[in-house]
């Protein structure tokens, strides 16, 4: 399996949050990072949809003690249209890293008018 640190690997992060969850393992910072490679909604969404599929599961025994049911249910909900949730999750990726480099960008700006000010 591919590490949960490369942004193209949706469905390994997907895989390692629910083997942790259906095991009832401590959470550690692969498990973390599952969720914060900017594309964390359709992880969640995708563990959601393991979950209405198979309500026995180990993984539907234990989900809401890992995630929260008010944040990831009407997420899955509102994009219950999604039918590809790895293209989905590259969408949302590239979106936010979009979103951060404009925000460093701006930073960055307001630091050199601020350094022509003092200059």
């Amino acid at each position: 399996m591919s590490s949960v640190y490369n942004p193209e690997n949706f469905v390994g992060r997907v895989n390692l949050a629910a083997s942790y969850i259906s095991s009832s393992r401590n959470t550690s910072r692969s498990f973390d990072t599952c969720f914060e490679m900017y594309d964390g909604d359709a992880v969640s969404t995708a563990l959601y949809r393991r979950v209405q599929k198979n309500p026995s599961s180990k993984l539907a025994q234990n989900i809401w003690r890992y995630l929260s049911q008010n944040t990831v249910i009407p997420t899955a909900l509102e994009n219950a249209h999604r039918i590809d949730l790895t293209a989905w999750a590259r969408e949302l990726r590239e979106q936010r890293e979009a979103a951060w480099k404009a925000k460093l960008a701006e930073g960055a700006e307001r630091t050199a008018q601020d350094d022509a000010l003092t200059a």
